[in-house]
Order: C-alpha cells, then sequence, then structure tokens
C-alpha cells in the first residue's frame, strides 16, 4: 500500500520543540554561571591591582611623612577607586568597575607598609593580604 504522507505531524514538531527548549534551558544555565565565574576573576584581578596601587600609594606618601588616618580616609576610602577624586586614580588610570570601593584598609604601625584592603564591588567583598587573596565573599543584597 502506498501513502501520500509528505509532511510532519503536529507530535513531531511538538517533540522537537520541548527538545530544543531543554537544549536552550541548560545551556543558558550553565552560560549564567560562566559569566558570573568570569565576573568575579574580573574583581579579584582589579582587587589585586587595587592593592598594588595602594601599596605604592602608602610607600609614596609614607616617605614623605604625610600618611596619617585622616589621610587615608579622605584620600582613598572616602571616594569611589574609579573616581578622580580618589588619590589611587593616577595610579589605576580608572581601569577598576564603576562604584569599586575600598571599605577597609591596613597598614602597620609605623605607617609604612600596607597589610590588607578589602575591596567592594557589585556583590562581593574581595580581602587580599600581604599581596595575595584572602577571602571572597558574596554580600547579601537588602
Amino acid at each position: 500500500m502506498k501513502s501520500n504522507y509528505k509532511g510532519t505531524t503536529l507530535l513531531e514538531i511538538i517533540v522537537a520543540v520541548s527538545i530544543m527548549t531543554v537544549l536552550v534551558g541548560t545551556s543558558c544555565m550553565a552560560l549564567v554561571k560562566l559569566t558570573e565565574h568570569h565576573r568575579m576573576e574580573r574583581y579579584v584581578t582589579e582587587a589585586k591591582m587595587v592593592y598594588r596601587a595602594a601599596e605604592l600609594y602608602v610607600e609614596d606618601t609614607s616617605s614623605c611623612g604625610l600618611l596619617d588616618d585622616v589621610s587615608l580616609y579622605q584620600d582613598i576610602l572616602s571616594s569611589d577607586v574609579n573616581s578622580k577624586n580618589n588619590k589611587l586614580y593616577p595610579y589605576l588610570s580608572g581601569n577598576c568597575t564603576k562604584g569599586a570601593t575600598l571599605t577597609k584598609i591596613a597598614v602597620s604601625r609605623d605607617k609604612t607598609k600596607l597589610i590588607a584592603i578589602i575591596y567592594s564591588v557589585g556583590k562581593y567583598e574581595i580581602e587580599i593580604r600581604k599581596g595575595r587573596l584572602d577571602q571572597i565573599e558574596s554580600i547579601s543584597l537588602k
């Protein structure tokens, strides 16, 4: 018996569309995770760069005898890292994420050496101690 069948059935189309939906859904979730991972890596790299800039700033200002807690707050902690008002701007050339801040900075007792910083960007707080990554915390959004 010969059939005149020349097309696809509705059931075949529904199955094909549902398979494509599952594939797209799983690949989107993987893409979101990958994007977030690369964003976090970029923030860690920025934090290390800010640590190096702060280290240079502390060395420069301590050699002139101008470093104290008030100047640290006014020069570094009071404005965004990417702001031209921040004293780290010449060292960083505006290469940090907009809205990134230094929330804490620790210097030695004699104020000649940088010990640690906490760099806040997005929903992350990244702590760098002695030039190495110490801790990454995700800040819960309120």
